[in-house]
């Protein structure tokens, strides 16, 4: 229970959140002696080994420990020789942090931002390019489920007890994808018998009218059964006014829902069935803003696009990055199902483990990639719009055999099974040009001409994996790990050019193969299928690394793995194939506390050298098309500092501050795409980037938080200030300076008002309150060098809240 306790003490607010990270990162350390008796406490002889949730209700914790799951056992959280942010459910809940991109804004060296093809997730100033081909390289795991494709993780918020941001590769415990991390999420779950639980809130912003309704409950149904029930209601109706449509965006109505059952037939046997539905409609979901029109030197005067929109506005034209767009439509959806199914047995002293998943999407997603108020060449389509839906699906199993912890030597074998299909189209309407001028007798200047592409994939993933802890002495441990991973994909594709309708892909209509000859050079397709369209990929992965308790209060690591992603095939018009892409990495870290726990720190540096870089960028061609190239281009290296301290000054006062020092850069790129004005000194062109950072590498990223209670009778008043700040990083690969996202400090305020034992909590959250305005992904007009769009971040927003829980 003191879990429990401490959980909520941490988890009441936008800065609670950043305390609930400081303290889960920063506490003290257990001995091996200590870990003995916890490991006597789990594996008691009250019961089996429980799901996380009911871990986290047995095992006695010691004030401000945390447990997490990211050695595959429930382990404290500095005992783990990892460096890891965790995050409890109730804090994010609190904070209204309504998904992962909220959430990784605030943590350092952390990003997470939606895309046009795909979402980017970084860590560390490493992550998976544009490309829906690419598998991600910070891996999203649901109560140990992998969750294979980036838009997936849009709807992972939802009724959880904990997240926990896992930095540098985790290919023993996770698998070959999970290159620059994890985000290993554990839901709220059903307990056999138990009692009556509850939680609910509803929340309103008139700023910008976000809404959120959610509600839960877990019921006893039997002495060894046991139910939740989870369901949200949430959206908003948009902080970017667009004139050209008279409303706001992005306009969000989503739901999802989820049933989770707990059933212990015996004292030595539990099975965990957990079933998730979402659905989610949006609107003007890509806000994107128009910048520097017209461009200031050194690029050339207005262009293309951006010289019609200024003679079509003159004086109301708008470039800034403001929240006031003049865009045709935009429009994301997404529906999905996944079903994990958990059974838990005691073999002896040991844990067998079983997990079996379904998981399947399908996801809608228009974007304008020329957001002006003008029309395309036919005088009715929008400018540039790309229309990606996709349909994926996934079955896998995984086994464990856990041995009993506490033991001089400790030992987890398992095997893992996965298979995936995927349908993606990529349509792009190159309808800002009379590119049909160009084939006559075919289609005329005024013909909306369009590229699509059609991948279909399977993938099927093979791998036995194994971890071993030896406990030396009562203070020097050494852990070693090794995965052996087959990857064999099978894809098809299909490149056309031909006339496409208002949204490209709907209506889009093949022209002939005379006509498409003539204009596929102009834009940058190629035709037919993969020039190999079967590959497997094998790779051996080790890891080790030393524990050592320096005094009862300090334990230190040193840690190496090798991390490993498939190659693939690229959804793009290229029809590129790109081949696996490896990392050695390095790591040292201090974890303890001083002044009697009075201060808790951790500290961690780490260097991580990466070959055969996968990349995607997108090429601005003569002819104002892009096109995205694909492939291993480069060799990287990410190293720097990461700093935590927490400090409980008082009963009613606690400090925390999270920092981080980033040196992500390419080593060797030559043969890059150029920035623009590289373009226009000469075409065709290269850059060599080797030097150059990476995208979404900033320097320095952070937060400083407190939290404050004041007593006032029988009640508590409680302010929690967050202040989290970032340097400025490029948003595209080719460190074009048009993409630098510059550097900004932004400030959260939570004031919260209830009982002590928060049972019941009305709260104001405040988030940007000096109305900061930042975009989260920065890419070229084309026709107009020095002009960008950019997608624009959340302003000022203030929201009311009222919650429950028994």
């Amino acid at each position: 229970m003191a879990v429990e306790r401490d959980l909520r003490f941490f988890g009441s607010g936008v800065s609670r959140m950043a305390l609930c990270v400081a303290f889960a990162s920063f506490t003290v350390p257990q001995t091996a002696a200590a870990q003995a008796v916890i490991a006597q406490e789990i594996q008691s002889e009250e019961g089996p080994n429980l799901p996380d949730s009911e871990m986290l209700e047995e095992v006695p914790v010691p004030t401000g420990e945390i447990v997490v799951t990211a050695q595959g056992r429930v382990q404290r959280l500095n005992d783990v020789p990892i460096s890891a942010t965790v995050l409890g459910g109730e804090a994010l809940d609190d904070a209204n942090l309504r998904n992962l991109e909220e959430l990784t804004t605030r943590l350092p060296a952390v990003k997470l931002t939606p895309g046009p093809a795909s979402d980017l997730l970084n860590i560390r100033g490493v992550g998976s390019g544009l490309n829906a081909g690419f598998e991600q390289s910070v891996a999203t795991f649901v109560d140990g489920v992998f969750r294979g494709r980036s838009r997936s993780s849009r709807a992972a918020l939802f009724d959880i007890e904990r997240v926990e941001v896992l930095k540098g590769p985790q290919t023993t415990f996770f698998g070959n994808n999970a290159i620059a991390g994890a985000l290993n999420i554990t839901t709220r779950k059903a307990r056999p018998g138990g009692s009556f639980e509850y939680n609910a809130s509803a929340l309103y912003a008139p700023t910008d009218g976000e809404f959120a309704v959610e509600a839960a409950a877990s019921v006893p149904l039997a002495e060894n059964l046991g139910v939740r029930v989870a369901a949200k209601y949430f959206g908003m109706d948009g902080y970017v006014y667009n004139s050209f449509l008279d409303e706001d965006g992005p306009r969000q109505r989503d739901f999802v829902g989820r049933v989770s059952l707990a059933w212990a037939p015996t004292d030595t046997i539990q099975t965990d069935l957990r079933v998730d539905y979402g659905r989610f409609r949006d609107s003007n979901s890509f806000p994107n803003e128009i910048l520097n029109c017209p461009p200031e030197p050194p690029y050339p005067d207005a262009r293309g696009l951006c010289l019609r929109y200024l003679n079509a506005y003159g004086a109301d034209a708008d470039d800034e990055l403001n929240q006031r767009t003049a865009s045709d439509p935009s429009r994301f959806e997404l529906d999905y199902v996944e079903v994990a199914l958990l059974n838990e047995m005691y073999i002896g002293e040991h844990i067998l483990s079983a997990i079996t998943s379904y998981f399947d999407h399908d996801v809608y997603s228009l974007v304008q990639l020329a957001p002006l108020p003008l029309r395309g060449v036919d005088g009715v389509s929008p400018l540039f719009p790309n229309y990606s839906p996709e349909q994926y699906n996934s079955f896998s199993q995984e086994i464990r055999l856990a041995s009993p912890t506490g033991q001089t030597f400790e030992y987890l074998v398992g095997a893992y099974y996965a298979q995936a299909e995927l349908q993606s189209e990529q349509t792009t309407g190159f309808y800002f040009a009379p590119f049909g001028a160009r084939a006559p007798g075919y289609t005329t200047a005024t013909t909306p001409i369009a590229n699509r592409v059609l991948h279909d994939q399977e993938d099927t993933t093979y791998s036995v994996f194994a971890a071993a802890t030896a406990n030396l002495t009562d203070s020097f441990r050494i852990n070693a790990g090794l995965r052996y991973s087959i990857v064999h994909k099978e894809a098809a594709r299909v490149g056309e050019t031909g006339i496409g309708g208002i949204v490209p892909g709907v209506g889009f209509t093949s022209l002939p193969e005379e006509a498409q000859a003539i204009l596929r050079p102009v834009l940058g397709v190629r035709p037919g299928n993969f020039a190999d369209p079967t590959r497997t990929d094998r790779q051996l992965m080790p890891s080790v690394s030393v524990q050592y308790d320096l005094t009862d209060d300090t334990m230190a690591y040193a840690s190496y793995t090798k991390g490993f992603k498939a190659g693939g095939f690229a959804v793009s018009t290229n029809g590129d194939i790109f081949g696996p892409e490896t990392v050695d990495a390095y790591e040292l870290g201090l974890k303890g506390q001083l002044f009697a726990g009075v201060l808790n720190y951790s500290l961690a540096g780490f260097l991580s050298n990466y070959d055969d870089l996968q990349e995607s960028t997108n090429v601005v061609l003569p002819t104002g098309a892009t096109q995205a190239v694909v492939g291993n281009v480069a060799q990287a290296r990410a190293k720097g500092i990461e700093l935590g301290l927490s400090a409980r000054l008082t009963d009613f006062l606690t400090l925390s501050s999270e920092l981080a020092y980033l040196d992500a850069r390419y080593v060797d790129y030559p043969g890059a795409p150029c920035t623009i004005l590289q373009t226009l000194a000469s075409t065709p062109c290269s850059q060599d980037l080797s030097g150059a950072r990476r995208a979404y590498a900033p320097e320095w990223s952070g937060f400083v938080a407190a939290n404050v209670e004041v007593p006032v009778g029988d009640y508590q008043l409680r302010f929690d200030p967050n202040v989290y700040f970032s340097s400025s990083y490029f948003q595209q690969a080719s460190a074009d300076p048009l993409t630098v996202q510059p550097s900004y400090t932004k400030v959260d305020l939570r004031v919260g008002f209830g009982p002590e034992d928060q049972k019941w909590e009305v709260a104001v959250i405040g988030k940007n309150l000096t109305d900061v305005s930042t975009g989260s992904f920065r890419n070229n007009v084309p026709t107009s060098p020095g002009t960008i769009y950019a997608l624009s971040d959340r302003p000022f927003s203030v929201a009311f809240q009222v919650s429950f829980r028994n």
